[in-house]
């Protein structure tokens, strides 16, 4: 009873030096001064006294207690520090992370450690468990037969939304766990045809989780893109639908649900069939696409242009009219109006010409100009 009642001791009196000492990063992960974590000493701490208590309770010799500590703990830092990193007999099994051993190419056993979540071994169902408290040595998962059993490493592409609402992009990564927990995914779409059709550009959002190991991993080659591929689909046909000033007046909420509700059929297909659940779906950005603005501006620059070639045509209309009126014989009006249209073209060519008219004749800067004169 003394030694159980010492082993408790020491545990909260390691407990109590840590608390003052640990700093939460943003990940939630526990960091201690000199790059050590605190989980890693939680969990060597109870292990260096647990052989002491051993050595001395079996060979009652302090030097044997010494021995088999060292022993004992050379052993656990290879296992810490050298082979689980590596998956090698062990590894390490992070919260809201599943990791599945193969032997041959087949899968034999699914991993996880997460607070409240266990895997059905026989179908590789995610489910609620009874033990919400992670088991004692943490994260750390012993594999199987040496150099036989083996922790699935795959290749993943997909595009995720990250806190500060940027995008990251995955290409081929390889990992060796599946998550469990919901994720971020991120399609990007173009010309997307509206009812008009308008072609349009949106980003849409969706938040999903695996909730069957197995059907994802190995019913489809690559559960995002067949997720994407059915909410591309859901949102072309809800485009489909309204116009672009309609779904603008809808709102990216309303939106939003119209396509949740479009693609319940693909999403019951995605649970039932692939182990994948899509939770909800969010239109970020809704914009008439690149060419339809070019083609926009091209034909407003266009119809200004022709706006201004009337205009300035009746300006010139005008200044002849309002020229030839000076003239009081009616025989020299034609041949003033004719000559005053020579002179604007002459204007334009250079503008410090300026026409007067005086008596009958046009006078441009020093050149009169009459009937048989052009300049």
């Amino acid at each position: 009873m003394k030694i159980k009642e010492w082993f408790t001791n020491v545990q909260q009196w390691v407990k109590t030096k840590m608390a003052g000492r640990v700093k939460k990063t943003r990940k939630g992960k526990k960091t201690r001064r000199g790059g050590i974590t605190a989980e890693t000493l939680r969990f060597f701490v109870p292990r260096v006294a647990a052989p002491v208590i051993l050595g001395l309770w079996f060979w009652r010799s302090p030097w044997s207690a010494g021995v088999f500590s060292l022993l004992f703990l050379g052993g656990l830092a290879v296992v810490w520090f050298v082979l689980a990193p590596r998956n090698l007999l062990w590894t390490f099994v992070s919260e809201g992370t599943v990791k599945i051993v193969v032997r041959g190419g087949r899968p034999i056993k699914f991993l996880c450690r997460t607070r409240g979540k266990e895997v059905d071994q026989k179908t590789g169902k995610v489910k609620q468990s009874k033990v919400e408290k992670r088991p004692f040595w943490g994260g750390l998962c012993w594999i199987g037969l040496p150099f036989i059993d083996q922790v699935l490493i795959y290749k993943l592409s997909w595009r995720s939304v990250q806190e500060d609402g940027q995008v990251s992009v995955h290409n081929d990564e390889e990992l060796d766990y599946v998550m469990i927990m919901d994720g971020d995914y991120f399609i990007h779409l173009e010309k997307v045809e509206d009812k008009v059709p308008m072609p349009c550009k949106t980003d849409v959002i969706f938040v999903g989780r695996v909730e069957n190991i197995y059907d994802a991993m190995y019913k489809v080659e690559n559960f995002y893109k067949r997720a994407a591929a059915i909410m591309r689909d859901a949102v072309r046909n809800v485009f489909g639908k309204h116009t672009y000033a309609e779904m603008q007046s809808l709102g990216t909420g309303n939106l939003s649900k119209k396509i949740f509700d479009e693609a319940q059929a693909g999403r019951e297909e995605l649970k039932k069939r692939y182990g994948f659940t899509v939770v909800s779906i969010q239109i970020s950005e809704l914009d008439p696409s690149d060419e339809y603005r070019e083609d926009t501006t091209r034909e407003y620059r266009a119809d200004q242009k022709k706006k201004a070639q009337k205009k300035d045509g009746e300006a010139e209309a005008d200044f002849v009219s309002a020229a030839a009126g000076v003239i009081t014989d009616p025989d020299k009006k034609g041949e003033v109006a004719a000559d005053l249209l020579r002179i604007r073209a002459m204007e334009k060519l250079n503008p410090n010409l300026q026409a007067v008219i005086l008596g009958g004749k046009v006078n441009l800067g020093g050149l009169s100009v009459k009937k048989d004169q052009d300049s």
